[in-house]
């Protein structure tokens, strides 16, 4: 009888665990699409970085690490790219579908100089652009 119920109590967790690993979720093109472009970008790193001051470009930087997770608004850090900062966080912004990936818009006015961060995302470059 031991047996029996102890077969039984095995086989009904066999089954339940047979049943909760299938999953009928399909993959989402979106998901793939912002996991991809969710990196951290650098000059020198897999995914490059191209910063602009006022129109010229800038060969010293850091990096922007960027994530989101629908391309509607995402996260930056800002490390040893804007000038007066060591590091710089900006949540929630708002995204721009491009052609090839994202554009965003950033005003920071916490410095003593206010400046104007925009930029494009797209697969494996980002580019940034500050504006005094």
């Amino acid at each position: 009888m031991k047996f029996k119920c102890l077969t039984l109590l095995l086989l009904s967790c066999l089954i339940s665990m047979a049943i909760s690993g299938c999953s009928k979720d399909e993959p989402n093109p979106e998901e793939y699409t912002t996991s991809v472009l969710s990196r951290e970008y650098a000059k020198d790193g897999p995914w490059k970085l191209k910063v602009y001051e006022n129109g010229q470009e800038i060969n010293e930087h850091g990096s922007v690490r960027f994530s989101s997770t629908d391309l509607k608004k995402g996260d930056f850090i800002f490390v040893h790219v804007i000038p007066g900062y060591s590091s710089k966080e900006f949540n929630n912004i708002p995204l721009s579908s491009t052609g090839n990936g994202v554009s965003f818009k950033i005003e920071d006015n916490e410095n003593k100089t206010p400046v104007e961060i925009t930029g494009d995302i797209s697969l494996g470059e980002m580019v940034v652009k500050l504006k005094y």
